[in-house]
């Protein structure tokens, strides 16, 4: 039996406040449990306790800097207690490259095999910007085993950068959101001119450029679902004011089946982010069939099938969201077209069984 050691952040910052990373780590750990397997998978979190965006960037890297020694010194501790064959570490590349190179060459030095799991999909361009990230990059990977990443973009720059061993998986749909779409789907109706953005409500999801396009827009309502700071929430308000009316709703962090429940409801799923990875949101509108669209960033291209199942957009532009949005609301076929081509798709080629498989597979012959 393989024993791995499964590092991630796994609870979040509240319950209000819990990353794509840790809904991707719980959904592999529950079916985990579930499974017979050859595997003894073991969880180390590897959570932030504080919420440092928006701060001053000295204030964010003290605090990054005594977090990490905390969070570096619980791995070592954990090697230490235990006999593991592999290290499985999840990343999101930038200056926690600093915090992997101590934990890899760590686990190196006591004979474990390493993994390095990155869940961004800015592989390609900090190979490009060779940049201070991409000398740590290097670094990081002298002491990987296998590099993992999340679409096919970064998988071909690692190997044109000479990283053959790197492969690719990508996230699952986990079985609780299929579980809570299966029982719900005929129970839901979905409101019409409903726009719906899940995920942190932060600047770089594009929720500026999102509410400045819908407050161009008439009739269409847009419920934002997920944490946001009290600066964000009041300038996203003064922006709605532009336009008559109360058609900007906050819902705060909602449970994950309520969550759901929201997605089945929208007529629409809009993800105008500036940067991402392989985001969740997207899986689960698919499979809830709600038409979809995002930007064309990291992963989201290929799980949308390029366009096949969902509108694909440039970030940063009101208007690349304003123009999608008048094209989609009211072309009642081709929303059905992308949410019958989503829903195939997520359940063949994102079940959890299938990204279960190619984990352990990996884990087995690191």
């Amino acid at each position: 039996m393989r024993k791995v050691l499964f590092c991630t952040p796994y609870e979040g910052i509240s319950n209000s406040n819990i990353g794509g990373i840790a809904v991707w780590a719980k959904a592999i750990v529950a079916y985990y449990r579930k499974t017979n397997t050859n595997i003894e998978l073991v969880v180390q979190p590897l959570d932030r306790k504080t919420y440092v965006r928006g701060v001053n960037v000295l204030v964010r890297l003290w605090r990054g800097v005594v977090e990490y020694v905390g969070l570096i010194g619980d791995v070592k501790r954990k090697i230490k207690g235990d006999s593991y064959d592999v290290l499985h570490l999840c990343t999101t590349a930038s200056l926690g490259l600093i915090k992997d190179w101590f934990i890899l060459r760590y686990a190196k030095s006591k004979g474990l095999k390493t993994i390095l799991h990155f869940h961004c999909g800015r592989i390609p361009e900090i190979i490009k910007s060779n940049s201070w990230e991409t000398k740590l990059l290097r670094y990081v990977m002298k002491e990987t085993d296998m590099p993992v990443v999340m679409d096919d973009n970064s998988l071909r720059a690692l190997h044109a950068w000479g990283i053959e061993r790197a492969v690719y998986i990508p996230n699952p749909l986990s079985t609780f959101v299929s579980d809570v779409v299966s029982e719900s789907k005929d129970k839901i109706s979905k409101v019409k001119d409903r726009l719906l953005f899940v995920g942190h409500i932060v600047d770089i999801k594009g929720v500026y450029e999102l509410v400045e396009a819908c407050s161009m827009m008439k009739d269409v309502s847009l419920r934002m679902v997920g944490h946001a700071e009290d600066n964000v929430k009041a300038e996203l308000c003064r922006i709605a004011k532009r336009r008559q009316g109360n058609w900007l709703f906050f819902t705060g962090g909602l449970s994950r089946e309520t969550t759901i429940k929201e997605i089945l409801a929208a007529d629409i799923l809009i993800a105008p982010s500036y940067i991402e990875g392989f985001p969740n949101v997207i899986l689960e509108a698919m499979a809830c069939g709600t038409p979809i669209i995002a930007s064309g960033v990291g992963a989201i291209p290929q799980m949308l099938d390029n366009g096949n199942c969902g509108l694909i957009i440039k970030p940063r532009s009101v208007d690349a969201i304003y123009d999608a949005i008048c094209k989609l609301l009211h072309d009642e076929e081709t929303k059905a077209v992308f949410a019958n081509n989503s829903v195939r798709r997520v359940n063949r080629l994102y079940s959890i069984s299938s990204v279960w498989e190619c984990l352990s597979n990996n884990w087995n012959k690191v």
